[in-house]
Formats: C-alpha cells, sequence, structure tokens
C-alpha cells in the first residue's frame, strides 16, 4: 500500500478525529491549515501538509497539487469511525460487516489498482451503510464518487471552489464530462459524522447552502443528473451502469 499516499484533510478536529483512531496515523499525512499544526501535534502522522485555505475544496485542489500528475492519491474525511462491507447471505439479502481499519484498505487499495488497470481516473465506495439501500451491483460505473473516501489520478481537473458544498460531486461531473472513467466499490463502505461534529465544513456551513449548490451545478452540467424526489438536497446521474471486475 506504499505506492498511493492517504491523505487525511482536517479542521479544527484534532481531539476529535476519528479516521486515525481505526487506521494507524503513522499510514497517514495530515492535511492541515498552517495555524493548526501545533494541536495535532500529539498525533504520530506519517507527515503533515500545510496550507492557508479555508474550505474544503480548497484543502482538496491544495493536496492535488501537491501530488505530481498522473500518480494516484487516496483521501479520507477526518471524522470515519467506522469501515466494512456488504457480505451476501443465502437468502440473497446483505449484511454489513465490519473491518479493521488496515484491512479495508488493503481491499479498497486492491480495487484501486484493478480500477486503474481498466483505465479508471476516479474511485470511491459505497454511499451507504444500510444494507437495505445497498446497490445490488458490486461494482458500479457512471455514479458520484463521494467526499468522504475517494482515490483519483491526478489530472488537470480541480475541485470547484465557487461551490459552498457538494465540490465532490462537480468533481464527479467533471471526470465525466471529459469522458474519464468512474468507478465505485460497492460491496466497500465507510461512515462518518457527516454534518454533525463541530469543525471541519461546520465552521461555514449555512442551511442554503446545499440548495444553493445544486442550482450551480444544474446550471454549469446541465441533463447530467436529475433532483432525487425521495431525498431533498440530493442528486442523481442521469445514466448509470454497473460492471463486474
Amino acid at each position: 500500500m506504499d505506492d498511493i499516499e492517504i491523505f487525511v484533510p482536517s479542521r479544527n478536529r484534532s481531539k476529535i478525529g476519528t479516521t486515525w483512531g481505526i487506521i494507524p496515523p503513522s499510514m497517514l499525512t495530515l492535511v492541515v491549515h498552517q495555524s493548526e499544526v501545533q494541536d495535532y501535534s500529539h498525533i504520530p502522522f506519517r507527515r503533515v501538509v500545510t496550507h492557508t485555505v479555508y474550505k474544503s475544496a480548497g484543502t482538496r485542489n491544495h493536496v492535488l497539487n501537491s501530488v505530481a500528475k498522473g500518480k494516484w492519491l487516496l483521501s479520507l474525511d477526518d471524522d470515519i469511525d467506522s469501515v466494512g462491507m456488504f457480505r451476501p447471505r443465502s437468502d440473497g439479502k446483505l449484511d454489513t460487516v465490519r473491518m479493521s481499519g488496515v484491512d479495508w484498505l488493503r481491499t479498497l487499495f486492491s480495487f484501486i489498482h484493478l480500477a486503474a488497470s481498466s483505465g479508471a481516473y476516479l474511485v470511491g465506495v459505497a454511499p451507504t451503510t444500510n444494507p437495505l439501500f445497498a446497490l445490488k451491483h458490486r461494482v458500479a460505473r457512471d455514479v458520484f464518487i463521494n467526499g468522504p473516501c475517494y482515490a483519483v489520478r491526478v489530472s488537470d481537473i480541480r475541485f470547484d471552489e465557487s461551490l459552498p458544498v457538494k465540490c465532490d460531486y462537480d468533481f464527479t461531473l467533471h471526470h465525466m464530462s471529459k469522458g474519464l472513467k468512474v468507478m465505485r466499490a460497492d460491496y466497500l463502505w465507510q461512515r462518518n459524522d457527516y454534518g454533525k461534529k463541530p469543525g471541519g465544513r461546520m465552521m461555514y456551513s449555512t442551511p442554503d447552502d446545499s440548495g444553493d449548490a445544486i442550482h450551480m451545478l444544474s446550471k454549469k452540467w446541465p441533463g447530467m443528473f436529475r433532483l432525487n424526489t425521495r431525498r431533498p438536497g440530493e442528486i442523481i446521474l442521469l445514466k448509470r451502469t454497473a460492471t463486474k471486475l
């Protein structure tokens, strides 16, 4: 797993971050605002990358700019509290199985390498931890890759820093608009406290930012997605395919 560096952007969560509680911090590169470096000094990260930006899109772009074009990186949010996979049962249903952080990473890295050999540029894991809503295919293409866990082959594509939120949705759409393959391991999952912990995005989030972002995305990428009528504030790609690896 040494060939792909694992970055963990963090903001004001030195004492409440959970990712380094399930994955050894010696495997992780912390990405932190230069004003907070000392706050994280008690955690033995592999290395530390500092920046001076404020919002998550800018932080993610700082990471992309630090990695050579054509190389892969893995980015994990700082509030991931459990990881695992969906395991089929004899009755055809799925069980949600927890894994150790190291075993999960080993499985994810195997998928990243397999996806890369198939020409993928952007890779992720399932967007749900609920087996009732888990997708039917082990691997999906033409789907959104969620920001809490994504691997990317660095190109000229960057996150849109004008978006208040949902920059990961835009990042996916940008790759697809360039004809670059996007693949998701729907048999793997991660869980994080999205929008609950202080710090991180909550430092600048507003009640209207999700709606504003969707409006901006609709103007930027017309015809590529629709609103999710079951979940306000969410969108669904118009085209979705699945494949086996």
